[in-house]
């Protein structure tokens, strides 16, 4: 095949380069003209006026235009080369990493093919069965575990008033909500969000914010539940307050709820209860209370939570010292008890609200309801000391009568292993009517009784040691003061105790040495034949009382430590029954080093009987000098040394004496001088006092 030879054609690009070439020859002649002109100053006006003329010249603008649009064209045209290469590079570069590389397909993300995708009976029951039973059912079971843990942990004292609930915040935001947090929100991003149990997981999320108490986020969980899951117009939102909610005449703020057997509730209503008890929290008690009252005044408000809504307004009077408004409200609440167990505590804690509000008559069928139903015993042990109180005070009977009722308790075998709690009730009273020396017996007694009640035994051995100190018996007073192993700084008295503990040693001694030498001068008075048989004699009442002192906590009534150990049985018993095995091994721990209240009373057993020793080999040698030296000083100041307040500020007098036996017409065996007798006596008494 011939090939044909195609004419020539001049290019146009030549034709430019012609045209740029001719215009530079003329630019570059006209300079030189111009310089030429320059050179000669008569014609410097010739010259400007021709190189204006050549500017202007059409053929010169002609030529700026044509070379202005040719530079347009050539950098377009490199341009185009460059991308075009370019764009080759990178489809090649692309063959290539996508022949290695897998394919990444863009997809929609599952809530934007939502509105795309019908929901189907099948697909409804699907999520909201996986979202129910498998995110929020072991979401709930989570968050309800942490609150447990705080019940089991929190411990009422309920000589004063207790606390609204069983158990404390600060406790519950100790625990992590971490799993909680991922299943609520793995729940409503991962399922259909047309799914009956969003507002749920919502709803938990704020609760378990709130246990942990981070309120703030909280609130704001539960105010998006209220406007995003609220009744809507034609798709609008329904503003609140506006005449679109207008019911009957009145307006509201709640959703309606028809009532249906399959349908899962709205909740949206529970969600304003929620941000109610999320004020009172915050203290801001106000807010909580004009929300609760709106609430409580909605026509539409559903019935089923109105036991929720009587508790928050129970709280909230609480928490505002409005005790009459509270019990009312709690009396109306208590059906939405945790269990039987806080339904008893809160029996007694109405009680107590009408108490503190004077109105005794109301108070004491709650004080019966708590004791009869009862699953702790000391809330029944309370209930049942509360209840003789107002019988008494309502028939005027002595205060004696009263302290009678409550000592029949502890012959019944229902009251036995609290007859520490019941002694001290009983002390109270007595302090109360001014019959320090009874207060003095029972508040013993409870000490005696008490088995590990370690908390209970500390207010014991306080209160003993006040009315001692009160009243002048220094003695008792510092062995109920060397008693107080812990002593909290949170105490009311704490700087009063330290202080006293700390002087009461010398203080106990030096009035000792007096009353012994009061003593020992009454014993000089007498007639000189008795004044030995007097000596002997209170020189054994005086060992009778040191030696009586040691054990002046320990029962020693017959088959007191089985008792004990039975009374200690029932307890643990009770405490294995009302908490979770997995959170009480501590306390029932069989270890002996696990069980505090085993280590103190081994500690102060220890040291009434051997005193206050230093920690040193060796320490049971008598002949050592350091050791001796140690004792002699623990001796002078140890809880054994010292006498009863009760019987060794009784100063031996001359009526004393002939009341034990002794009087001066009684013939002595030895004859001595007077004066010499009388000297070695009151020498040996005060040898004796001392080294004792």
């Amino acid at each position: 095949m011939q090939h044909t030879k195609a004419p020539y054609k001049f290019s146009t690009n030549w034709f430019w380069a012609i045209c740029i070439l001719s215009q530079f020859c003329i630019q570059s002649n006209a300079q030189s003209s111009i310089k030429k002109i320059q050179d000669s100053p008569q014609k410097k006006s010739d010259t400007s006026r021709s190189i204006l003329d050549i500017n202007n010249s059409k053929l010169i603008k002609k030529a700026n235009s044509i070379l202005d649009s040719n530079q347009k064209k050539v950098n377009n045209f490199i341009l185009e080369k460059v991308n075009k290469i370019k764009g080759a590079a990178n489809d090649q570069a692309n063959k290539i990493v996508s022949k290695v590389a897998p394919l990444e397909i863009e997809k929609p993300l599952p809530y934007e093919r939502l509105l795309n995708t019908k929901y189907t009976l099948g697909r409804r029951a699907y999520q909201n069965t996986v979202s129910q039973f498998n995110f929020l059912f072991n979401a709930e079971e989570a968050l309800n575990e942490n609150i447990l843990k705080a019940r089991n942990e929190y411990v009422d004292d309920y000589t004063t008033l207790i606390s609204f609930y069983d158990y404390d915040l600060s406790t519950t935001a100790k625990n992590s909500i971490d799993s909680i947090i991922y299943r609520c929100n793995a729940n409503i991003v991962l399922h259909d969000l047309r799914s009956n149990w969003v507002d749920d997981a919502y709803l938990l999320l704020a609760k378990a914010y709130l246990f942990h108490k981070n309120f703030d986020t909280a609130g704001s969980i539960l105010q998006f539940i209220n406007y995003s899951f609220d009744d809507k117009e034609n798709g609008m939102d329904l503003p609140i307050g506006s005449n679109l909610r207008n019911t009957k005449g009145k307006f509201s703020i709640a959703t309606a709820e028809n009532n249906r057997f399959f349908e899962n509730l709205n909740v949206r209503n529970e969600s304003m209860i929620w941000q109610a008890r999320n004020y009172f929290e915050k203290e801001e008690l106000n807010e909580g209370i004009s929300l609760l009252q709106l609430l409580e005044a909605d026509v539409i408000f559903p019935k089923r939570l109105y036991p929720f809504l009587n508790e928050q307004l129970a709280y909230g009077y609480y928490q505002m010292e409005i005790y009459d408004k509270a019990a009312a409200a709690l009396e109306k609440g208590i059906e939405n008890a945790t269990d039987m167990a806080a339904k008893t505590r809160w029996y007694y804690l109405i009680g107590q609200l009408w108490q503190k509000a004077d109105k005794w008559d109301k108070a004491y069928p709650w004080y019966k309801k708590a004791n009869q139903y009862a699953v702790n015993p000391i809330i029944g042990v309370y209930a049942k000391i509360n209840m003789i109180s107002i019988d008494s005070k309502n028939g005027n009977n002595a205060w004696e009568d009263l302290a009678y009722s409550l000592e029949k308790m502890i012959k019944r075998d229902k009251y036995k292993p609290y007859a520490d709690i019941i002694y001290f009730e009983m002390a109270k009273i007595a302090i109360q009517n001014n019959v320090y020396s009874k207060a003095n017996e029972w508040l013993i007694q409870s000490i005696k009784r008490n088995v590990s009640n370690l908390k209970q035994k500390q207010k014991a051995f306080e209160l003993l040691g006040n009315i001692n100190y009160t009243n002048n018996h220094y003695t008792l007073a510092k062995i109920a003061y060397d008693s107080l192993n812990t002593v909290l700084r949170t105490n009311a008295n704490y700087e009063t105790i330290q202080a006293r503990k700390k002087w009461l040693s010398s203080i106990s001694l030096n009035n000792k040495i007096i009353e012994a030498q009061d003593s020992l001068q009454t014993i000089y008075q007498l007639d000189p034949s008795v004044q030995a048989s007097a000596f002997r004699n209170w020189q054994k009442w005086a060992k009778f009382e040191n030696e009586s002192l040691k054990d002046i906590f320990t029962d020693k009534t017959p088959n007191a430590a089985k008792k004990n150990q039975a009374d200690n049985d029932a307890i643990n018993n009770f405490n294995s029954l009302n908490n979770n095995a997995s959170f009480n091994n501590n306390s029932n721990s069989d270890f002996y080093f696990d069980n505090k209240s085993v280590l103190v009373q081994g500690k102060q057993n220890f040291t009434q009987k051997w005193g206050n020793r230093t920690n040193t080999d060796e320490w049971r040698r008598k002949t050592s000098a350091s050791m001796q030296f140690a004792a002699n000083n623990s001796n002078s100041n140890s809880l054994q040394d010292e006498i009863v307040s009760g019987s060794a500020n009784k100063i031996l007098t001359t009526d004393s004496l002939q009341a034990n036996g002794l009087s001066k017409d009684k013939k002595g065996s030895e004859k001595m001088d007077e004066k010499e007798n009388s000297y070695e006596m009151i020498k040996e008494g005060s040898s004796y006092i001392k080294s004792k």
